[in-house]
C-alpha cells in the first residue's frame, strides 16, 4: 500500500536522495544539474521545504515509510497570475511499480487544490 502525504523536514534526506537519482537518471527534465544540487548541503533542502496551500511536496510512501515517490504544487502569487498552477516533475524510485502512483498523486493533488479554491 502507497500512501500518500506532503514532505516534512524529518523527510529531507529521502526527500534530496530521490531528487539526486532523478537528477541523474533524467538530467533534461530539470533546470539544475545533479552536480550543482549534489553541493547543496541538507540544512537548505530542510529550508526548502515548505507546506503552504499553494508550496508543497506530495511524497508517495510504502507500508515501512519508504519515499518512492514525490511531485510538487505550485500557484503564482501575482495578482495577474494567480489562477496558474503547477504540477512539478513527477519523481519516482526506479524498482517502483508506477502503475496507479501517478493517478495517486493526481487525485490527492486535486482534493488538495479544490480544498482551496477561493
Amino acid at each position: 500500500m502507497i500512501l500518500i502525504r506532503n514532505i516534512q523536514s524529518a523527510d529531507a534526506e529521502a526527500y534530496w536522495n530521490l531528487r539526486l537519482e532523478a537528477l541523474q537518471m533524467n538530467p533534461e527534465a530539470f533546470g539544475t544539474s545533479y552536480e550543482e544540487a549534489a553541493l547543496v548541503p541538507l540544512s537548505d533542502v530542510v529550508k526548502q521545504i515548505q507546506n503552504k496551500r499553494d508550496h508543497y511536496i506530495l511524497g508517495a510512501f510504502t507500508k515501512d515509510h519508504q519515499l518512492v515517490g514525490m511531485t510538487g504544487f505550485r500557484r503564482e502569487q501575482k495578482i495577474k497570475t494567480s489562477i496558474r498552477e503547477q504540477i512539478g516533475e513527477f519523481m519516482y524510485h526506479r524498482p517502483t511499480e508506477v502503475r496507479g502512483l501517478l493517478k495517486n498523486f493526481y487525485w490527492k493533488l486535486s482534493a488538495k487544490v479544490e480544498k482551496w479554491k477561493v
